[in-house]
């Protein structure tokens, strides 16, 4: 009787195992991505340097220094979307970051038509942000004129960065202090 027991609760475990490795893959995700989701985020103490602070979100799990007299604001959306605006009006001198939740490998053609609706991508070129692979591109906007942007994906999540064109160069300083944990 006690085997017979045993026996139960062996096949039980293995069938639920089975049942709950089925489910964890039904998201559509890879099981690279699925590992990067469900990581533990590492503490990451910084230091910025002088006339800087540090901004910090722990949903999408990224530090990024900016500098003091730049506002920050953030934008919650249903589902997961992020927009953080990092702005100094004195200066007239921002970009924001645009997160939302991605399952897939790449960066479709159909989802740069879905974020980018005048269709500009020229100058593409490959880079990476705190060695994620990323893409970079000049477009348009029709409220913002010329842009540049930065698209990368991490832990489940496409991040889109744009600033001005003009600001170029500027963005791509702050990006390089940009941190995952």
């Amino acid at each position: 009787m006690y085997k017979l027991l045993l026996g139960g609760l062996i096949l039980l475990a293995i069938v639920a195992a089975g049942i709950f490795f089925y489910l964890q893959n039904e998201g559509g995700m890879s099981e690279e991505l699925q590992e990067q989701v469900i990581e533990e985020p590492a503490v990451l103490v910084r230091t910025p340097p002088a006339g800087y602070a540090e901004y910090r979100n722990d949903l999408h799990r990224f530090s990024v220094f900016h500098l003091l007299e730049a506002g920050v604001r953030e934008f919650k959306e249903d589902g997961g979307i992020e927009t953080i605006v990092f702005e100094n009006t004195t200066k007239v001198r921002g970009y924001q970051v645009f997160v939302l939740p991605y399952s897939q490998i790449g960066i479709s053609d159909q989802r740069f038509m879905d974020d980018v609706p005048s269709g500009v991508r020229k100058n593409i070129a490959a880079t990476t942000v705190d060695g994620v692979e990323a893409v970079t591109f000049e477009s348009f906007d029709a409220t913002l004129g010329d842009t540049f942007e930065v698209w990368f994906i991490k832990y489940g999540y496409l991040y889109e960065v744009t600033t001005f064109l003009e600001q170029k160069d500027w963005l791509l300083e702050r990006l390089a202090t940009w941190k995952f944990f």
